[in-house]
């Protein structure tokens, strides 16, 4: 029989909604401000990471996790317990709550795994534990959902932060859960999205399409790209949807990002703009031709980022991916400033690029450098039989953009996969379903918290 552990998570229901005001001090010019983060919460969020652990057939682990959705923080009267914090709410706990527990022996983990949103200064509350010399302690975590080029740079953040980081890679093992359903219970019984049957014959089939490159919301590259395929006619025989504009609904809370975004620090883009046929002194008329749409209706999809149509798939050649983040993960995304590990040593991937390896669909990726070598690493094939990859080492994001261009026009659209192609379109979705490598991933992230 399994051992039991046992995992208190915070109740939401117990936080107040206000976040406190201490870990804002001093801190006027940077983004969020208190109020801005007050907008993030959510009072039903609970922590990323359980919500894909409860769906794991814990018959395959060592250890069998339940969790106690009852706690407080409030609540001081346990000893020696593991408890888990949604990154979403950390900013509307006391910190005196982290050096009670801490004092007590309690094992704290925040965790940050899924795509770190809502709140991604939690350095700040960090740094203020550290201030109140609540930090260094060897009992608090921090789980972000990506890859680590190397270990050194769990020891960097340590160092600075006084508290323990574990990279998890949530992605790959979520998605083999969320796109499948084939490993860990009912998910192609989830309204959220339109299950993708895959079928080997599809393999066969002729394509009458060159790529598919799906976006939500506006970002830098992704305008870029857009642009770029619109200028060389690339519309009209392909999957292309781009799903901000005037009149979509979530591009509002987008757009202000997105120029905030691009006048602080897109020189990169902003040098290039004309080569896509945008003017980048009056950006938003280039934004008024949107939204591009399939046949995807904008109001009756809750989770956009999750719909499928296996047609998309099976006409076209090969998927554009435009990746979460472009330029560097660590400060864009995080909110982790004072910290010098180099650049681009911390890798995101998500549902963008595992969504296209489990449909079966060669890839070229519009994202950070590195990503195909880390994909490499964990044992996917990449297509270097139909692509010029020597983008992936490229550093300088106008260059790599640049590089990705040129593939796009250069690509000599076959009407068929050949025999190396199909190989690796296989290997790869095999791999991302191999609950082999899901369980040992499981197996090192509860040796590294200590659970086994």
């Amino acid at each position: 029989m399994n051992n039991i552990k046992t995992v208190l998570e915070i109740d939401s229901q117990s936080l107040q909604t206000t976040p406190y005001d201490y870990y804002f001090e001093n801190t006027e010019n940077v983004i969020p401000k208190p109020d801005v983060v007050k907008t993030f919460y959510n009072p039903d969020s609970q922590s990323d990471l359980l919500h894909w652990l409860t769906r794991l057939d814990n018959s395959k682990f060592s250890v069998n996790i339940q969790f106690n959705k009852k706690l407080s923080p409030l609540n001081d009267r346990f000893k020696n317990q593991s408890i888990i914090i949604s990154s979403r709410s950390i900013f509307h706990i006391p910190w005196e709550w982290f050096a009670k527990n801490l004092e007590k022996n309690n094992q704290i983990i925040i965790d940050h795994t899924y795509e770190c949103d809502g709140l991604w200064s939690f350095s700040r509350v960090l740094n203020y534990l550290k201030q109140k010399e609540v930090l260094p302690n060897k009992n608090l975590f921090v789980l972000l959902g990506s890859k680590f080029i190397d270990s050194s740079i769990s020891d960097k953040l340590k160092q600075t932060y006084g508290c323990t980081f574990i990279d998890v890679n949530f992605f790959r093992l979520y998605e083999a859960w969320w796109q499948s359903g084939e490993l860990y219970g009912p998910a192609r019984n989830n309204p959220l999205k339109a299950p993708y049957n895959f079928d080997k014959a599809q393999l066969e089939f002729e394509k009458t399409k060159n790529l598919l490159s799906l976006n939500r919301f506006c970002k830098i590259h992704r305008l870029g790209i857009t642009e770029f395929l619109k200028k060389n006619k690339f519309l009209e025989n392909s999957f292309v949807s781009a799903r901000w504009g005037e009149t979509t609904e979530e591009f509002k809370i987008n757009y202000k990002l997105f120029l905030k975004d691009h006048n602080a620090g897109a020189k990169w883009f902003k040098n290039d703009c004309k080569n896509f046929g945008i003017d980048s002194s009056y950006v938003k008329k280039s934004l008024e031709s949107y939204p591009l749409l399939l046949d995807e209706p904008l109001k009756d999809i809750y989770q956009t980022d999750r719909y499928n149509k296996i047609d998309w798939y099976t006409q076209s050649f090969y998927s554009l991916i435009t990746e979460t983040v472009y330029n560097d993960y660590l400060p864009s995304h995080t909110g982790i400033h004072n910290v010098d590990i180099g650049r681009n040593k911390i890798i995101f991937i998500t549902e963008k690029t595992y969504k296209a390896i489990y449909c079966g669909h060669p890839f070229l990726i519009m994202g950070q450098p590195y990503i195909l070598k880390t994909l490499k690493d964990m044992d996917f094939e990449t297509y270097e039989n139909l692509f010029d990859e020597t983008y992936d080492n490229i550093e300088n994001d106008k260059l790599r953009f640049e590089k990705v261009c040129e593939n796009i026009l250069n690509f000599d659209n076959p009407k068929h996969y050949n025999k190396l192609t199909k190989d690796k379109i296989l290997h790869n979705r095999n791999l991302m379903l191999d609950s082999k490598y899901v369980v040992k991933q499981q197996i090192e992230l509860f040796t590294r918290l200590g659970w086994r």
